[in-house]
């Protein structure tokens, strides 16, 4: 989870990466009712805009469980009067990107109206013309006339968001009490906690064990949901498809959607969409002598300030903490080789170092002694 100082560097050309808040990007895939589970959260809080999506979306099976059931099934968003396609995955500045591309199409001030979480806009009220078909499907990334491009992240900085959304999400339930998801059941059994506990005393490290788990069991990703699957979909993984742009968070994305536009003729902005009125934006503040921050458990954060702590916010060390500081780090970036190799190799991520530095700013890589992904 990258800091959001983007939204005030965006404006010299430099975006970092945003987060989706809490539970968004997609409905979860699948929720059970069952005995209120305990978080740090209050059950009876009103439903937040993450909570009424689950509430109003029914579950849906995971489309795509045949060649890779780990890989995502979100293939993006197109225009169809300039060709261009835009792809996007959970917990890579989702939010972000889905509020360029209703920017580009003149849809946002009519998204934001709708609802402030644009993603609601985006499963309810957008038409199903912009949404792009599975590879399966006679995909239009296919098409020799179509322009594609793709925003991605750096696996060592979602992970560390996919983590700090599980944790303030209870497991992609929000707020949205008597409920939890399959895979939120399996995890609270491997970590040893009962519906009702708290997740506070969950680290980033037991986390990371724990999803290592989950995959050794079912051999693969596939239980979770979007938010921790792979951004790799299975059209890029068996080789049928191939974004031609790759816009990295933690490079100039700004520059990157302007070459968009000069291949497209289209107009990719991240001045209006970096104005998210959901600001739901995770913090982040490098402790210099934190220590070992990957095996510091989530209650050890302090809350974020005002109406955003409320809501299970905290303020996190930065990404490079997370992983440069003891054993517990250094493991935890060997997990997250061991589980997001795909998405390394898929998107030229170098796996032997977090080439994160300053969000993008510095262009220094720090080799930690990771053993690099080697695809089979």
């Amino acid at each position: 989870m990258l800091q959001l100082a983007a939204l005030a560097t965006v404006r010299q050309s430099r975006l970092t990466a945003e987060d989706c808040g809490p539970g968004d990007c997609e409905p979860v895939s699948s929720v059970h009712s069952l005995r209120s589970p305990g978080t740090d959260h209050h059950s009876e809080m009103p439903l937040t805009n993450t909570s009424r999506l689950f509430a109003e979306t029914p579950p849906a099976a995971h489309p795509e469980t045949g060649p890779c059931p780990a890989c995502s099934d979100e293939y993006g968003l197109i225009d169809p009067a300039y060709h261009v396609v835009m792809g996007w995955s959970a917990r890579a500045a989702c939010t972000l990107a889905v509020s360029i591309f209703l920017d580009h199409l003149g849809l946002l001030d009519e998204a934001w109206e709708y609802d402030s979480f644009v993603h609601n806009y985006r499963i309810d009220k957008l038409d199903r013309s912009f949404r792009v078909r599975a590879f399966g499907n006679d995909s239009q990334i296919t098409h020799p006339e179509v322009t594609s491009f793709k925003i991605v992240r750096n696996p060592y900085a979602r992970a560390v968001s996919i983590y700090s959304h599980q944790m303030f999400s209870n497991f992609s339930v929000g707020h949205l009490a008597d409920h939890e998801t399959t895979f939120g059941v399996e995890m609270r059994s491997i970590l040893g906690l009962s519906r009702n506990a708290s997740l506070g005393g969950v680290s980033f490290i037991s986390w990371l064990r724990a999803v290592r788990t989950v995959r050794d069991r079912h051999k693969t990703l596939g239980p979770f949901d979007q938010h921790t699957r792979l951004q790799t979909t299975v059209g890029e993984k068996m080789g049928f498809i191939k974004y031609g742009t790759i816009c990295k968070l933690e490079e100039d994305l700004a520059d990157c959607l302007n070459t968009v536009s000069l291949l497209s003729g289209a107009t990719f902005s991240v001045d209006k969409a970096a104005g998210d009125p959901a600001d739901h934006n995770s913090e982040h503040e490098h402790v210099s002598d934190g220590g070992d921050v990957a095996a510091h458990s989530w209650r050890t954060f302090a809350p974020s300030p005002g109406e955003k702590g409320k809501q299970g916010f905290r303020i996190l060390p930065t990404v490079d903490d997370f992983y440069l500081g003891g054993p517990s780090g250094r493991e935890a970036a060997e997990l997250v080789v061991d589980l997001y190799g795909v998405d390394f190799e898929t998107y030229g991520y170098d796996s032997k170092a977090t080439g994160i530095g300053d969000y993008g700013l510095r262009s220094d890589y720090v080799d930690f002694g990771v053993k690099g992904y080697s695809p089979s």
